[in-house]
């Protein structure tokens, strides 16, 4: 009997971690639009005041894009360990709900 409240807890558990590493999955997407949007705003809105910084549009176009490149990679990086450790840790429950139910 108890055995059975704990397998489903665990199930309970992998269920509600599973659903979190699809909703990361699908806001992924949306989040690199918003950093592109970003950028895209930032040129417009700093074309002319720091032209005495940078040189011209160019360069400005150059470092709002390295900005954008390391912000975007880093994100996705983030995302990438933070699905990893979530799967880590449904293997982890998998495999006690296995055992759980074995003996």
């Amino acid at each position: 009997m108890e055995k059975e409240k704990i397998v489903i807890e665990y199930e309970t558990k992998q269920r509600v971690l599973k659903k979190r590493v699809k909703k990361i999955k699908r806001k992924t997407p949306y989040s690199i639009f918003i950093f592109i949007f970003f950028a895209i705003v930032l040129v417009f809105l700093l074309e002319g005041k720091l032209d005495k910084f940078l040189g011209n549009s160019y360069n400005l176009i150059l470092v709002i894009s390295a900005f954008f490149v390391l912000t975007t990679a880093i994100y996705i990086v983030t995302i990438t360990l933070k699905i990893k450790d979530i799967n880590k840790e449904v293997k982890s429950i998998g495999e006690k709900m296995y055992k759980k139910m074995k003996l």
